[in-house]
């Protein structure tokens, strides 16, 4: 299973979620109860960059990380071909990471990652405007004015792509990475988005860093995908290597 965190995936225990009803909750154990099969449980993020990295057009590089970009804004590290987590088992968490000294407040923490580049973050960035034709907005209706050209959904959305850019600057200059795979907002909001976050990204990061590492939407079925890359992982690996 792939699941959102904060997550202790040595245990498999989701430990409070902002996005699930789920605190200290022991995900694994239940499921092994309940179900009576080997389970294992995955960082949603992880079990995506898993997948890429075992599947994607950039399977087997020597370091891949995958962003979320989604209700969350989460990151699964694979680096020489395994999952990164914390030596404590505890997922990586960069959406708690300060980006702004103001801004929405996701995690308790206002102005962290996530309150800007998760695609939740849209209508959050939109309500700090204090602009009455946001009161009500989604993320996917301010996506569509945004498209149609709106001036200010326009501007939301690049506000939101320049905080996924600075993010990713900041994982290749730390990780010196291969490829960054940008999740859900670069399948639903394209090539115009992909183009902001890469602008800001090779703004930001070191030149050497942005030109080695390459920034891409997510496979099609990667989300499919990542349930299989958390059972391959964790089956013994064959006689012989």
């Amino acid at each position: 299973m792939a699941i959102g965190g904060p997550l202790d995936a040595a245990r498999g225990v989701v430990l409070n979620a902002p996005h699930l009803p789920f605190r200290d909750f022991p995900l694994l154990e239940r499921l092994r109860e309940d179900l009576a099969i080997p389970v294992a449980v995955h960082h949603d993020a992880a079990a995506c960059a898993l997948a890429e990295w075992h599947w994607g057009p950039d399977a087997g590089v020597a370091g891949l990380a995958y962003l979320t970009c989604g209700t969350g804004f989460g990151v699964g590290l694979v680096l020489d071909g395994r999952v990164r987590y914390g030596s404590s088992g505890h997922s990586p968490e960069i959406g708690h990471v300060r980006y702004r000294d103001h801004g929405p407040e996701i995690f308790g923490k206002p102005g962290c990652f996530e309150g800007f580049g998760s695609a939740t973050a849209l209508a959050l960035l939109a309500r700090a405007r204090n602009a009455p034709r946001f009161a009500t907005s989604t993320p996917a209706q301010i996506a569509a004015l945004s498209a149609e050209g709106d001036r200010e959904a326009s501007e939301i959305v690049a506000e939101n792509a320049r905080a996924v850019g600075a993010a990713c600057a900041l994982l290749a200059d730390l990780l010196v990475l291969d490829v960054i795979v940008l999740g859900s907002l670069a399948r639903y909001l394209g090539r115009p988005w992909i183009a902001l976050v890469r602008e800001r990204f090779e703004g930001e990061a070191l030149p050497a860093n942005a030109a080695h590492c390459r920034l891409r939407a997510p496979m099609e079925d990667v989300q499919d995908l990542s349930g299989l890359a958390a059972a391959v992982q964790a089956l013994p690996s064959p006689a012989g290597g």
